[in-house]
């Protein structure tokens, strides 16, 4: 719970922080630094490590953030996570970060578990079936689970959508 707050009030500072226009080079900038956290998580373990002093993060900070080019309001944010000892909530952050770029942008992203790969026609269709239920652009990251016989889970944070085969057996046992 903490965490999710915490991690909404730290995203809304930083996407206000940029004009509309901007918002798509930061939804770049806080993919390519997810990309390199996983890709190198020796860098995010250092960040969140209490074992390590505020004073060297913030030095590694300085150095990452004149490297990569990244601009002064990513480099202060980085630096108020780090001296408020919020460093730890990075991927909560990120991920508020992206949702409410993508709310601005009027663009909503589900988690599609299905049991095997679909078509895009397929797709299509569950994708018109979410749209009665929310506005704007629906965008899926497909997910396979073995566990679904068939049909298909969608959600996010807001909004969870069961149209599996399970489900609909169960409805049609309770109506008999």
């Amino acid at each position: 719970m903490i965490k999710n707050i915490v991690a909404k009030r730290y995203s809304s500072v930083l996407v206000g922080s940029y004009a509309k226009k901007d918002l798509s080079k930061l939804e770049e900038t806080i993919k390519d630094l997810l990309k390199l956290f996983a890709s190198e998580p020796k860098i995010k373990e250092f960040f969140i490590s209490p074992a390590i002093d505020r004073k060297d993060k913030l030095e590694v900070i300085d150095t990452l953030i004149e490297e990569s080019g990244l601009d002064d309001k990513m480099h202060n944010f980085f630096k108020l996570l780090v001296e408020n000892n919020r460093i730890f909530f990075l991927d909560e952050i990120f991920t508020e970060v992206l949702n409410a770029i993508h709310k601005t942008k009027d663009i909503n992203f589900f988690k599609l578990e299905t049991a095997r790969k679909l078509n895009k026609k397929t797709i299509n269709q569950i994708k018109k079936f979410v749209k009665s239920y929310v506005g704007g652009t629906i965008e899926f990251d497909n997910i396979m689970n073995k566990q679904l016989v068939g049909g298909f889970f969608v959600y996010n944070n807001d909004l969870a959508l069961d149209g599996s085969v399970r489900k609909n057996l169960e409805t049609f046992v309770k109506e008999l």
